[in-house]
């Protein structure tokens, strides 16, 4: 077995994870013991090896050659000598990585004792949670779960760092305006009027005021055309000028055929609604903007301000069927008065069918009174059905943000899972503690991990770098529905569990040295 299968088996042991491959720097551990590992096989395995020398202040290493109990018991007494002196774990791993070469590369009648022998420097290296590889691996835990705790809340305590519960969200906090613009998810923009793109344009004004624009718009244009008609047919024309409008109006499309069309196209509207939202979201998240759990109470909002502008339009779209049943009445009684006979005007007029002036201005106004009721009715009826869509289409759009937001539910369950995970991992990585002195290390650690951890602005930054590496995991696979399913995987939590080993790392090199020896 050569060096480097060693120490490849090395870092797959439970010793070191597979996630901390790559990340120790050349000063740490890992190098240094395959450093003097290499020296210690250099000298000490070979047919006319006679020992070697360590470094100042340590005892010889023992030749790996000879009968097996001659190396059994120089290994057992290197053994004692670096566990009872308290030398450092670099040259104790790289005693070890050498006898597991030497066991492999050693005459048969050697094997066993060294394989024995390694065994016995394991046991003098099995504590290594009090070392550096255990403080490094509670430390990277710990931030990797501080991290998800971001990711999950955003809530920062002075003192504690990031905490695994959401902040106090202000009551009554309304959707930005601008947001709903963007998304044309006002409440008159669910009434997606004829003629018009989806949802108004900027300064429209009101969509009911829009409605009644336009049909003033159509008996402009309309009294004229009346006008040219013979006096007994004029009603009529009426009727037919607004049916012709209602059926073929609005920029040629006509309002029935408008809402029909729409109705076969509903829920293709609402997801392209819902994935608008969800991609402004999933930007707020990777920007920093907003936690996955303030993703998903804005959602909750807005579902909630979506079913609310639903009931409104409907009970709205009520009321605007009964003015135009109303309308219906009135237009009834003034088609009798418009129709019925001249008699009883007397003379010659009243043969001739000619009106007096009084019954001609009443002619007149009744017949203006007619249309102004047409007008009313086609009003009444196009806001009855664009406040019907309305509803129908909050509906929808309720029930795809109720998947989103379940999806943003499930993201923030892994996130809580994981962390559970890192948490545990964490904990168990503290060395045992020892009493109540000042070095003890379990003291010292947790005094690292406080300054440390409480550090906002690194720690701000630390959160930046992880959700930029995630969403550069996925790339454009990056959604809500992707995170919520590969949270857990090891090519998601390998990479954090890397990056959060590095930056553990780093802040143990660059602490005190009287501390860093006490740990």
């Amino acid at each position: 077995m050569q060096l480097q299968q060693v120490l490849q088996q090395l870092g797959t042991a439970a010793r070191w994870p597979v996630w901390l491959h790559g990340v120790l720097p050349s000063r740490t551990l890992q190098t240094q013991a395959r450093l003097r590992a290499e020296a210690l096989l250099g000298a000490s395995i070979g047919p006319d090896s006679g020992g070697h020398s360590g470094s100042e202040g340590q005892p010889n290493a023992p030749a790996l050659s000879g009968s097996p109990q001659a190396a059994q018991g120089a290994g057992a007494l290197w053994s004692r000598a670096f566990v009872n002196d308290a030398a450092d774990a670099e040259t104790r791993l790289a005693w070890w990585v050498a006898l597991q070469v030497g066991a492999a590369t050693a005459p048969v009648a050697c094997r066993c004792s060294l394989a024995a022998e390694a065994a016995v420097v394991a046991v003098g290296l099995s504590p290594m949670r009090s070392g550096p590889p255990g403080q490094l691996e509670h430390l990277t835990h710990e931030m990797a779960q501080r991290m998800l705790w971001h990711l999950r809340h955003d809530h920062w305590r002075a003192h504690l760092g990031f905490v695994d519960h959401a902040p106090t969200a202000p009551s009554g906090e309304a959707i930005e305006a601008q947001q709903l613009e963007r998304w044309q998810l006002h409440a008159d923009d669910l009434w997606m009027l004829p003629g018009r793109r989806s949802g108004l344009n900027t300064g429209a004004g009101a969509a009911s005021a829009v409605v009644e624009a336009q049909w003033l718009e159509y008996e402009a244009h309309f009294r004229p055309l009346v006008e040219a008609a013979p006096a007994g047919q004029r009603l009529s024309r009426w009727r037919e000028l607004f049916d012709a409008a209602w059926q073929g109006g609005w920029n040629g499309v006509g309002v029935e055929n408008h809402y029909m069309r729409l109705d076969d196209d509903l829920f293709r509207w609402a997801d392209l609604k819902a994935q608008e939202v969800e991609a402004d979201l999933l930007q707020d998240w990777q920007a920093g903007r907003r936690s996955i759990h303030a993703c998903g109470a804005f959602v909750a909002r807005l579902m909630e301000q979506i079913a609310g502008c639903g009931e409104e339009a409907d009970m709205l779209a009520e009321r605007q069927r009964s003015q135009s049943a109303q309308c219906d009445r009135q237009l009834a009684d003034l088609q009798g008065r418009l129709t019925q006979p001249t008699a009883g005007l007397g003379g010659l007029s009243g043969w001739m069918g000619r009106r007096t002036s009084a019954a001609q201005l009443q002619f007149d106004t009744d017949l203006r009174q007619a249309g102004i009721a047409l007008r009313e009715r086609a009003v009444a009826l196009t806001r009855a059905a664009a406040l019907a869509f309305a509803a129908r289409y909050a509906r929808a759009l309720g029930s795809r943000l109720s998947d989103l937001i379940g999806l943003i539910d499930a993201v923030e369950l892994a996130l809580g899972s994981l962390a559970g995970e890192f948490e545990q991992a964490a904990l168990a990585a503290l060395p045992p503690r020892l009493g109540d002195a000042a070095d003890d290390p379990r003291q010292i650690l947790d005094h690292l991990r406080q300054q440390w951890l409480s550090d906002e602005s690194s720690q701000l930054e630390h959160a930046r770098r992880t959700r930029a590496l995630w969403f550069d995991l996925l790339g454009k696979r990056a959604n809500f529905r992707t995170f919520a399913l590969e949270l857990a995987e090891d090519h998601m939590r390998h990479p954090l569990l890397r990056y959060c080993a590095a930056a553990a790392q780093h802040h143990l090199e660059q602490m005190a040295p009287d501390l860093r020896q006490d740990l």
